[in-house]
């Protein structure tokens, strides 16, 4: 909204320098703690290591890419076969394969990060809280260090392309970008087919839902996933309903596994921060109800459950609609944007905490696996303490930079148009 009164025009000026400073802010947070991340896992070339004979789920990325020359046969393994844009992009890098990865997936992880603090600020959200939701982002063990841990992964440009999509949703950019970034994602991993309909859900509550965008969103993504399935050679055999049958076997085949099963549907995942939820089950419906979208795309996501076993990782592109979700439940109680972020630091980095001795389980389940090594948590707690000094120092500055401007720009979260 333009401004007559020149004198007027001050305070948003001060207003749009702050949340610049805000934003550069949290995005070198994100890098910081991304980056030193990065460093550990690349010194010690990942925690877990390349399976020396085939195949893990990495091996076949790591072959499509180019960088498994004894397995040529894991290049053509479905459904691997079909997710062609991440190791397409590693394969032309001027880099090893292995490397290649590591840079693809520390980029896409720092990128989703910058792109979350956008859609936060674009679904309505003030700066302080914007910055609130990253710190959340970077305490999800599962979203941005397994990522790290196994860096040989299509999931972290997954999440970027979440991001993107609902940025693009939320800033109401034309529906061949928002289609675009769809199929991107389709070319990523099939988990993009869900994002059409989370379009549909959107553009029906804004009442901008036309025939022709629909056809656009929809056909798009659908359309490139079945040229996939046509063009891409594979071999072996890969039935869709024996795949359902197995995963569903082995999920939920006694009690006792589906008991463990869901379990790791919450906590283990996505950590104590849904106690902040839990604590505000008003706020949650209040927030379905103002972004019904996300709770489809949450809901959703578990569609991959029915095709495979590693459930926390799976869910964890889903972080896009549960990250906004406790923000809001943050705002909602707190009102004041430096003391969301404040708790939203603290809560961070008691999460860090919970998910280093929870990964207790993990290690034991991945004790197996060939080149696991357990002693490595001793890196990961001091990268865990670097994260906390972190998110205390960034908060502290935050808090002072809001008690000096007067703690302007703490309005309270507006619906996205």
């Amino acid at each position: 909204m333009s401004v007559s009164c020149a004198t007027c025009t001050i305070p948003s000026e001060r207003m749009g320098k702050r949340a610049l400073r805000l934003a550069f802010m949290s995005l070198a947070l994100a890098v910081i703690v991304l980056g030193t991340t990065a460093l550990v896992v690349w010194r010690h070339e990942g925690y877990v290591g390349i399976s020396p004979t085939c195949c893990a789920d990495h091996s076949h990325y790591l072959a499509m890419a180019g960088g498994l020359p004894e397995h040529p046969e894991a290049a053509k393994t479905p459904p691997y076969a079909y997710r062609l844009l991440s190791p397409q992009i590693v394969r032309f890098l001027p880099f090893s394969a292995t490397t290649g990865f590591h840079l693809l997936t520390t980029a896409a992880l720092i990128g989703a990060a910058a792109l979350l603090f956008l859609l936060l600020r674009a679904m309505g959200f003030d700066d302080l809280a914007a910055a609130a939701g990253l710190m959340i982002f970077g305490s999800l063990y599962w979203l941005v260090e397994s990522t790290q841990v196994d860096f040989l992964l299509v999931d972290p440009l997954s999440f970027f392309f979440f991001a993107a999509f609902l940025l693009a949703l939320y800033s109401r950019s034309p529906p061949a970008l928002v289609a675009t970034i769809a199929s991107l994602a389709v070319l990523n991993k099939e988990v993009g087919l869900i994002l059409p309909l989370v379009a549909l859900v959107y553009l029906s509550r804004t009442q901008r839902l036309t025939k022709g965008s629909a056809i656009l969103i929809v056909g798009a993504p659908v359309l490139t996933f079945a040229v996939l399935h046509l063009l891409v050679a594979t071999e072996g055999s890969y039935h869709l309903l024996d795949e359902l049958t197995d995963a569903l076997s082995r999920r939920y085949g006694s009690p006792s596994r589906a008991l463990t099963d869901m379990e790791l549907y919450f906590f283990p995942t996505w950590g104590p921060m849904l106690l902040i939820i839990a604590a505000q089950p008003q706020s949650l419906v209040k927030f379905l109800r103002r972004f019904p979208e996300l709770g489809v795309l949450y809901l959703l996501a578990h569609l991959q459950l029915l095709l495979a076993m590693d459930t926390t990782r799976l869910l964890a592109v889903a972080y896009v609609a549960v990250v906004p979700a406790v923000t809001f439940c943050l705002r909602e109680g707190l009102r004041k944007g430096w003391l969301v972020l404040a708790v939203a630091s603290a809560a961070a980095v008691l999460q860090g905490f919970y998910f280093e001795f929870a990964r207790v389980k993990v290690a034991t389940y991945m004790g197996g696996r060939a080149g696991f090594d357990p002693g490595i948590a001793a890196f990961e707690e001091r990268a865990i303490i670097a994260m906390a000094v972190l998110a205390i120092v960034v908060a502290i500055v935050a808090l002072l930079a809001t008690l000096r401007s007067g703690g302007a720009n703490n309005r309270r979260p507006q619906p996205a148009l």
